[in-house]
């Protein structure tokens, strides 16, 4: 990764995100194990935490304390959709650093469109470009 991840590491972890292949998930925590394992890999030297926790953040995986990754698989019911999106504001308030939400395996189409709006709809009330969604 080199200078090109400093110059623009939320750009850098999405795309290595992108190209993420889970292989045999079914839970988020398969998930975000074999999430870990990749990007450990792929940027080696940097620190990747899984389970950061600090005051009331709470995220599946953080890099370098920068940028927090928030998993969720199967966004299938509204329940689901309403906690990542408090969840959402929740880092958006107490985190104000960029935030990455993978939405994993099967989800329902008319939710996926839910998040995108509602997202794009939090986004000027932090600092842009603060918050990105990557659906696998």
């Amino acid at each position: 990764m080199g200078l090109s991840y400093w110059l623009d590491p939320l750009g850098n972890v999405c795309k290595l995100i992108e190209e993420w292949r889970p292989r045999k998930c079914t839970t988020e925590k398969d998930y975000e194990r074999s999430l870990v394992r990749y990007l450990q890999a792929k940027l080696e030297g940097k620190d990747v935490v899984p389970q950061y926790a600090s005051g009331r953040v709470r995220g599946d995986i953080v890099v370098d304390k920068q940028i927090l990754i928030e998993i969720k698989a199967k966004l299938d019911s509204t329940g689901k959709l309403q906690k990542v999106l408090g969840q959402i504001e929740v880092y958006g308030r107490e985190w104000k650093r960029p935030v990455i939400v993978v939405i994993c395996g099967e989800t329902d189409p008319n939710l996926a469109k839910q998040l995108r709006d509602s997202a794009e709809r939090r986004r000027p009330l932090f600092e842009a470009p603060w918050l990105r969604l990557v659906f696998k």
